[in-house]
């Protein structure tokens, strides 16, 4: 159970990171 809670919040967290620099690169552009 812990496992696949950790297994979420890191595909969580890496989504939310790749969502913020893919703003980042669109804003800069």
């Amino acid at each position: 159970m812990g496992v696949i809670w950790d297994i979420g919040l890191l595909a969580a967290s890496a989504e939310l990171v790749a969502f913020a620099v893919n703003a980042v690169f669109v804003s800069k552009r």
